[in-house]
Formats: structure tokens, sequence, C-alpha cells
């Protein structure tokens, strides 16, 4: 019986709030702190301003680092992280949803030609993007990019201990990378993690929100950890960042699976913010979160 309660009451919320100009439900911007505090569960997925699908990544306690002591001396020591649900974009950023914040916006426009020559297609994943071009379009879409523990426990997928973002090992039937392919590959290719995120391994490295230090896993806070000392500054100000930020996951061009492990880290330094043909992104939007609140009040 309250299973249907809890439909009957989400669906009283969206006929009473209905969705902002963003195509978000106003039930995740605005009313799901009650939905939460009353436990009546969330939706498991929603529409984001640019069409992109997001699912719900339940809030949970991992041990995030490197299980296997394989990686670099930043990826230790493994530490307990407590992380707040959120909701995760389910494909990469496509090079058709890039293009339409271009057009609709002042931005300056990446290189097409050099765009088009690995990511052919309006649905292949957008490539050729700094983060401050990801921060930028996060802004746009009233969203963010996920912080690296957010990123690492989405693309666990639940699983404890794991080496990849699948059960057993990398392989080509599971991800594209290795330069297999030759280029990146239509979002949603491959098969999806746990959690339904396609392409959480291989086809584009996704930049993260924190900033790269070697030795954050040594003094992380446990609860929601970011490794950035001024949030607000990074918030209010990421167009004058100037710092090393990291990317996740691997791509179409990484050799062998060592960066495609699920605790592997890699960042570009700060001359750079630079552009590549194997970086993208995707986004994620808090669903109870001060932190939210501060990224789209900017």
């Amino acid at each position: 019986m309250s299973h249907y309660i809890n439909k009957l009451l989400i669906c009283i919320l969206l006929l009473t709030f209905g969705c902002d100009d963003y195509g978000i439900i106003h039930i995740v911007d605005q009313v799901d702190q009650i939905i939460i505090d009353q436990t009546l569960g969330l939706p498991k997925t929603i529409i984001g301003r640019n069409g992109s699908a997001m699912i719900l990544i339940p809030n949970g306690i991992f041990e995030m680092g490197d299980h296997f002591s394989e990686g670099e001396q930043s990826e230790q020591p493994i530490h307990e992280v407590e992380l707040d649900a959120f909701y995760m974009d389910i494909h990469e950023i496509t090079v058709g949803q890039y293009r339409t914040f271009i057009e609709a916006t002042d931005h300056q426009p990446p290189n097409w030609k050099k765009v088009l020559e690995v990511s052919p297609t309006e649905s292949h994943p957008i490539v050729h993007v700094s983060w401050f071009d990801a921060m930028s379009y996060a802004k746009w879409v009233k969203k963010r990019l996920p912080t690296e523990a957010e990123w690492e426990y989405a693309a666990r997928g639940g699983l404890i201990g794991n080496r990849y973002a699948y059960v057993g090992n990398i392989h080509p039937s599971k991800a594209n990378y290795n330069r297999n392919i030759g280029q990146t590959t239509t979002v949603g290719t491959y098969p999806p993690n746990n959690y339904k995120l396609y392409d959480i391994a291989g086809n584009v490295w996704e930049w993260c929100l924190d900033t790269f230090d070697p030795n954050f896993y040594s003094v992380s806070p446990r609860k929601n950890p970011i490794a950035e000392t001024d949030v607000f500054r990074l918030i209010q100000g990421f167009a004058d960042d100037n710092k090393p930020h990291i990317l996740r996951g691997g791509s179409w061009g990484s050799f062998g699976h060592q960066v495609l492990r699920v605790s592997a880290r890699h960042y570009y330094g700060s001359e750079n913010l630079k552009t590549d043909n194997n970086c993208g992104f995707r986004c994620v939007k808090s669903v109870q979160s001060t932190f939210q609140t501060q990224w789209n009040s900017r």
C-alpha cells in the first residue's frame, strides 16, 4: 500500500510544481528535501534541459582508491567515503548537445573540424573540450561536473573492491579503448555498468570538478569530499581557474587496461585546461545540497 501512496504523492508534487524552463523536474530542485525527509523515494530518471537522461545514484559508503596496489601512488591510501545521492547523465555529452549549447550562447566554439575527425556524428561524444568548456556547459544546463569521489562511486556501480566498472576484466566487447576502433563510438554502444551508466570506461576521458592533488587521499574528508580548498571560489570564479584538474575513465585512445581501472587518476596541468581529441565529460545534479544551490545561483 505504501508503494502506491508514494507514487501518488510524487504525482501530486509533479502536478503542483511541474518542470522548470530547463526541463529538470522541480521534485529535484525544490521539493526533494521533503521527499527525502519522508523517505518517499525519488524518480529513478529525470530529463534535463539538454535532453540528457539522468539516473539516480543512491547515497552510500564505499572504499575509494586502488585496492590492488597497481596504480600511481596518488591512488593511495584506500579510504572510506560517504556520499549523498545525486543524479548523473547516463551518457557522455554528445556533439549535438554541445552544438546546441554553442549556438545558444556566446561561448567559444571548439574546432569542429578536429572534433568531427574522431566524433563524426551528432550522437558521438563531444571532444576537444577543456575543463573550462565543460564547466561552462554544466552551468548552462543548471548542473555541474561530478566530484572525483562521485565519479568513482558511480563507476564502481555498487561493486565492492572491483578493478573495473564491470564484473570481471575489461574487454573490447565492454568498452572502446586501445584504439581498437580508431575514434570514439556513438554513446551507448557498449553495455552499461550496474548503475546503468554507459561508456563510464573508455570512449572519452571525463572531466571532474576537483583540482588534482596527489596527496589528497591522505587528508580527504569522509563526507562528500572534493579536492578544492575554496569550493565557493571554484563555483563563483572557475573562469579564472588555472589549476590542474582531474579526468577519469580512460578513452578510445588509451593503451592497455591500466587507465580504465575505476581508481585510475589522470589530470592536465595548469598550462592546459587544454583540449584533446579524447577529452569529454558528463554532468551531475545534486539531490539535496547547499553546494548545488551555490552552483545554480552564480
